[in-house]
């Protein structure tokens, strides 16, 4: 078979099974596109028979139909709450010898400052943004030759860095939607748009037209008439296998063929090469590749909500403008209907007519009220999102401090297996990033973190065995202030000092800087005894 043979068979295998796969998780993304449409205020779409999204319209003209939208507000509720679970990335060393100790110190600094340099606790807000409207989200993990802080000496050369972004769920395909983790899928596809410029000034040529198009958010829905004219970029990563035992990473841009080679990246145990991404869930479902999110759940209780709101308005509309019953031929109807009865309208009538009247009208049933309740407990029901300020009487019934705190430590506890979920994401990121950071740093290079002074050191054969370890104190459970609280608590008790009664150098800095007193460590010697 000739070469070009091969390669044109292999793009056309690819793009083939780029487009079964997507087929085939069709019903997710209808899924996915669902809540977003609810989340954005558009709650009157609803999947269609015929695979699609589309509006319902009205029966009657006159019906109300306004969205109280609930969804929303507990979306961003719950991501404030979740928004505390930024646990320090701590690394550590195997054994006690002074080796290890100090290659786990190094790793640490790696760590610490590009979660700096890339503004990590960004990205970790954006991937629960996915992760919480959608069911998932993903973190892609890689090594930018064209980034990285020249060499002091030569600053023409580039060192390469890590490369962290997060990936929406729209563009990962993988093999089967039944595997329950990445390490489970035989093979994986990235598949998303570029535009033109980007392409041709990454990877130097011109797609060809019929291979472009316009995108949107999610390269599904309807396209924003002022898009930027893009092709599709698929890279299909394969898991190492008895004919591949290195793996294989394929490229396609378009029709043409960019790279096939083996896995780029040994970021699994023990230098196994492997997908350079991570995934997070919201909620997990066994034998399910994809999580599943909270606005999925709330979906029928939002149109529920919404149609007992705008029934209710319909009603009290009727009670407030009122049906007049008018004998046939006894007045102009339709000046009547056109007009209504606008204060001081004169009406005449035909005489010997039975004069118009307004029908007797009862008063708003209770039901509406007891369901609209109903509703909105079933909201904080299956949200785990209540609000404890939002009844009186319930506030008023509480009879001390203790029982407040108990009732906020059980609200937050509800978001446990969440928080949970982003910790592990975490961990696997900063996992990944050390074991990329060995394999691909050949050359040192200036690392600054900010409670640290200027070092020059590392390459990636710096870096020996490691264990990444989070902070084992929820950052759910105590507040800023409680934390402050809990240190100052710490500091006075004197556990933190050591036999000679001094505040060793390493655990100052620590509290200062969890204390966000970050400008204090710089500044002189501290003096343990007074302050």
């Amino acid at each position: 078979m000739s070469k070009i043979k091969y390669v044109d068979e292999l793009v056309s295998d690819v793009i083939k099974d780029y487009e079964s796969r997507r087929e085939r998780r069709r019903s997710y993304e209808l899924t996915w596109r669902l809540c977003l449409s609810f989340i954005a205020g558009d709650q009157y779409s609803y999947i269609s028979s015929r695979g699609n999204i589309e509006n319902s319209s009205k029966r009657y003209f006159w019906q109300s139909r306004e969205v109280f939208n609930r969804i929303a507000p507990i979306l961003e509720s719950r991501l404030s709450k979740l928004q505390r679970v930024r646990p320090t990335v701590t690394v550590r060393s195997y054994t006690d010898s002074e080796e290890d100790i100090a290659s786990a110190n190094r790793s640490e600094l790696v760590l610490g400052a590009t979660f700096e340099r890339i503004n990590f606790p960004k990205l970790i807000n954006e991937a629960t943004i996915w992760s919480e409207s959608c069911g998932t989200a993903f973190y892609k993990i890689q090594w930018d030759t064209e980034s990285g802080i020249a060499l002091p000496d030569n600053p023409q050369i580039k060192v390469g860095d890590l490369s962290v972004e997060v990936v929406s769920p729209f563009e990962i395909f993988p093999d089967s939607d039944e595997c329950s983790d990445l390490e489970d899928c035989m093979s994986l596809i990235h598949a998303r748009p570029l535009s033109l410029d980007a392409i041709k000034n990454i990877y130097g040529f011109e797609v060809p037209e019929k291979y472009t198009f316009i995108p949107s958010a999610n390269f599904y829905t309807p396209s924003p008439s002022n898009a930027i004219p893009s092709a599709l970029v698929i890279e299909k990563y394969e898991a190492p296998s008895r004919d591949l035992p290195e793996g294989r990473l394929i490229i396609v841009v378009g029709d043409r063929l960019v790279y096939a080679g083996n896995l780029p990246y040994a970021c699994g145990e023990n230098g196994k090469r492997t997908y350079p991404f991570v995934k997070q869930l919201c909620v997990k479902v066994p034998g399910s590749f994809w999580g599943r999110s909270v606005v999925e759940r709330l979906i029928p209780v939002q149109r529920s909500y919404n149609a007992v709101k705008n029934r209710k308005m319909e009603y009290l509309n009727r009670i407030i403008s009122g049906v007049l019953a008018v004998e046939e031929g006894s007045v102009n109807s339709e000046e009547l209907e056109e007009d209504g009865l606008y204060p001081g309208k004169l009406l005449v009538y035909r005489q010997g007519a039975a004069l118009p009247e307004f029908l007797k009208e009862d008063p708003l049933p209770s039901s509406f009220r007891d369901e609209e309740e109903a509703l909105i407990k079933e909201f904080v029901s299956i949200s785990n999102n209540p609000d404890i300020m939002s009844s009186g009487e319930s506030t008023v019934r509480l009879a001390s401090g203790t029982a407040l705190s108990l009732i906020i430590e059980q609200d937050i506890d509800k978001l446990s297996h969440v928080a949970e979920n982003i910790r592990c994401a975490i961990k696997e990121t900063a996992k990944q990033m050390l074991r990329i950071f060995k394999q691909y740093a050949n050359l040192p290079r200036n690392l600054r973190r900010g409670d640290t002074k200027e070092i020059l050191l590392l390459k990636g054969n710096d870096i020996t065995d490691f264990d990444v370890v989070l902070t084992a104190e929820s950052e759910q459970t105590l507040s800023a202030s409680a934390q402050r609280a809990a240190l100052l608590e710490l500091y006075n008790s004197g556990l933190l000092f050591n036999e000679q009664g001094k505040l060793p150098e390493s655990v100052r800095k620590k509290l200062l800087t969890s204390m966000n007193f970050e400008n204090l460590i710089d500044k002189g010697e501290y003096d343990n005894a007074g302050k």
